[in-house]
């Protein structure tokens, strides 16, 4: 690493280390403003874990049919929090229920502060593959998108620890790893939207193969311990629940939901109108990922980036805690911002401190000017990274020329 490489670096690392107490501070005072139990909105502690442990007490007591029942499922929460609690939902797939199952063997904070703990674990793992220093495992732990995971009980340490591995190992021994990763990684399947495509353009068709194989014992857990039908109101109920969610729901939805679809909504297009909408991302997307595939020779940094960016962009359904995939993909670029930008290292460096804050400065702009900035950056992102493409194309063109 040179000089001016060593001097961004650390320019970076520091701007993400104060970031990191900033986030850790907030989180503190929102610890401290709770009574142990609920915070100051209302919300139990860890919040959307409440439904993994819910689901895991229904599961224990025979009642998993309730997960698919909105109502009854609300009744339940609200036997122990309040008939006024705020709205839940059951979204996860069957192959998650003995997870849920398991947490329910310990009381519900002991098994929050072990859902947090593997999930910390997680990324240290990712930082590792990626041979990142360490000191990127607290960074992206207490990164905007962090905080709002911790916050929300959520599992995007999860999701970013298995799209990191699987993309890293999929070029690597043992290629195991890549398969078991997009395997688990159907505990959220819409974040593997562009992944099979992905993996049959690189024919990487034994990492498809074993991942189907092992995607067999997560779903016939579930069928054998509690049978078929569950998949089938999987499909029939909660598949139809969140697209409901995403069409219907108001409020706080529109900051957590950084999407072109969401965007839509808040034009007040009629629905219809707003998938319209999202295509127009869509395709834009897909289009410039064409023009921004990495090749056979490109190494992980560069094909983490690209699946991630254009897995954002495309999808009309994810949340802000997702982000902290793409607060690694930043770590990987701290070195080198201007090679995942392309433009002037001053400017890169300006880029790179706005997409690590975008997860939170999200929430803000979009209150005040209805606008979700952030997947017009992660368009702005993808671009750059076809312009890169293109240019080096070009210089091995001009270099095979002059060796004529």
């Amino acid at each position: 690493m040179d000089c001016g490489m060593a001097v961004a670096q650390l320019n970076l690392v520091r701007f993400a280390t104060i970031s990191a107490a900033a986030m850790a501070l907030l989180l503190s005072f929102y610890y401290e403003l709770s009574d142990g139990v609920l915070d100051i909105s209302g919300h139990v502690l860890g919040r959307d874990f409440l439904n993994f442990y819910t689901g895991g007490e229904l599961l224990a007591s025979g009642e998993w049919q309730t997960l698919f029942d909105g109502l009854a499922y609300m009744d339940v929460i609200g036997e122990s929090y309040g008939d006024n609690y705020p709205s839940h939902n059951w979204s996860y797939p069957p192959s998650i229920f003995i997870f849920s199952r398991i947490a329910v063997t310990m009381p519900y904070m002991l098994a929050l502060a072990l859902w947090y703990t593997c999930g910390v674990i997680s990324i240290a793992f990712a930082v590792r593959a990626l041979k990142l220093d360490m000191i990127w495992v607290a960074l992206v732990v207490f990164s905007p998108a962090g905080m709002l995971n911790i916050l929300a009980g959520q599992n995007g340490y999860f999701t970013a620890s298995l799209i990191t591995l699987a993309i890293v190992y999929a070029a690597q021994k043992p290629k195991i790893i890549s398969a078991t990763s997009w395997a688990m990684l159907t505990i959220k399947p819409h974040l593997g939207l562009v992944a099979l495509p992905m993996l049959v353009a690189q024919r990487n068709f034994y990492i498809i193969i074993m991942g189907g194989v092992c995607l067999i014992p997560l779903i016939g857990v579930s069928i054998v311990m509690w049978g078929v039908e569950p998949w089938y109101l999987f499909f029939d109920y909660t598949v139809a629940q969140q697209r409901l969610v995403i069409e219907n729901w108001r409020g706080f939805i529109y900051v957590l939901v950084p999407t072109g679809f969401m965007q839509g909504r808040m034009l007040s297009f009629d629905t219809g109108i707003v998938y319209f909408f999202h295509a127009v991302y869509a395709i834009t997307a897909a289009f410039l990922s064409v023009r921004a595939w990495p090749g056979r020779k490109a190494d992980h940094r560069l094909w983490l980036a690209w699946f991630v960016v254009s897995t954002f962009i495309m999808l009309p359904y994810s949340f802000l805690y997702d982000l902290v995939v793409f607060q690694v993909v930043l770590a990987l670029y701290a070195a080198q911002p201007e090679k995942l930008f392309y433009i002037s290292k001053k400017w890169s460096q300006w880029l790179w401190m706005l997409g690590w804050l975008l997860p939170i400065l999200t929430i803000p702009i979009v209150f005040v000017l209805k606008l979700q900035v952030l997947p017009l950056f992660l368009l702005f992102t993808l671009w750059r990274l076809g312009v890169a493409k293109r240019s080096e194309t070009a210089l091995q063109l001009d270099a095979g020329t002059a060796s004529e």
